[in-house]
């Protein structure tokens, strides 16, 4: 699944550990609090099982499940990933 993940977290200890593990798992850095990956079902449901209890009240997690072809239809100024890379199962580019 395409999966776009988009946060406001008030502490920011527990805002770049959710940072760096979603780069570990396989997100890339769209901005600063925003991330896109083609990630497996269950692999997003771990990561979620083990921050989402250290949330906030005020603090916002979106997680938005995107088709491949709405992603590809997306309009992006300023993003310099290959949108076949991000989402590929493979994290090679060759060039």
């Amino acid at each position: 699944m395409t999966v776009l993940v988009t946060y406001d977290i008030r502490k920011d200890k527990l805002r770049t550990k959710m940072a760096d593990s979603l780069l570990e798992i396989g997100f890339t850095r769209v901005q600063k609090s925003v991330y896109l990956a083609r990630i497996k079902k269950k692999t997003l449901a771990k990561w979620l099982q083990k921050y989402e209890p250290k949330l906030e009240t005020d603090d916002k997690l979106y997680i938005i499940n995107l088709s491949e072809s709405r992603l590809r239809q997306m309009y992006a100024w300023g993003f310099d990933q290959n949108m076949d890379m991000i989402l590929s199962r493979t994290k090679t580019l060759v060039i």
